[in-house]
C-alpha cells in the first residue's frame, strides 16, 4: 500500500480563512460607518396663522459635524450629503456626485468643500485674521467656520457638482452651533 501524495487545501485551511476575511469586512465596513456620516432628519414645527390656527410638520435636514460643533441646513439637492474629518476640518460630499463621478468626488479624494472650525478669529496657519464675508467665511457663535473649495472640480460633463457645490455654501449661511 503506498500512499499518494494529495494536493489542495483542507477544510480547516479554509474556513480560518474565511474566517479572517470576515473579521476584516467587519472591521472595515465599522471604520467607513465611522468615517461616512450620514445626514441628519429632524422635523421641525411651522406655525400657520390663517383664520384658525393650525400647525404643520415639515422636515428639515440637517448636516450635523458633531466633531467641528455646528451643523447645517440642507436642501434638497445635498439632501445625501457625506462628511469626514480629520482635526478641525471636515471634507463635504453627497452619495449622488459620488456615485456619477465614479468616485472621483468622494471623500478622501477632497470632495466638494471642505470646512475648517477655528475658535478664534485668527487663522493659526496663515496668521490672517478671519472676517465673515457671508460667501467663504462665517461666524457661528464664538466658532469661526471657513469654507475652502477644490481647486479642480472632481465633476464632469454634469452640472450637478457646481449645483451641490454652490448649495453646500450657501448652506453655511443657516449654520447653527451643534447643542
Amino acid at each position: 500500500m503506498s500512499k499518494e501524495k494529495q494536493f489542495g487545501f483542507g477544510v480547516v485551511e479554509i474556513i480560518v480563512t474565511v474566517l479572517i476575511v470576515a473579521v476584516l469586512a467587519y472591521g472595515g465596513y465599522r471604520l467607513y460607518g465611522h468615517f461616512s456620516k450620514p445626514a441628519a432628519t429632524s422635523g421641525s414645527q411651522t406655525n400657520t396663522i390663517s383664520g384658525n390656527q393650525s400647525n404643520t410638520q415639515a422636515a428639515t435636514t440637517y448636516l450635523d459635524i458633531k466633531e467641528l460643533g455646528i451643523k447645517i441646513k440642507l436642501d434638497a439637492s445635498i439632501k445625501d450629503a457625506v462628511y469626514s474629518v480629520s482635526g478641525s476640518t471636515a471634507t463635504l460630499s453627497t452619495t449622488s456626485i459620488i456615485q456619477q463621478s465614479n468616485g472621483a468626488c468622494s471623500l478622501s479624494n477632497g470632495g466638494l468643500a471642505a470646512v475648517t472650525a477655528y475658535s478664534s478669529n485668527v487663522d493659526p496657519i496663515r496668521g490672517v485674521q478671519l472676517i465673515p464675508n457671508g460667501t467663504t467665511i462665517f461666524q457661528v457663535g464664538a466658532k469661526y467656520i471657513v469654507v475652502t473649495l477644490p481647486g479642480a472640480p472632481c465633476w464632469s460633463g454634469s452640472d450637478l457638482g457646481s449645483q451641490q457645490r454652490t448649495a453646500f455654501v450657501g448652506a453655511f449661511k443657516t449654520a447653527q452651533l451643534d447643542n
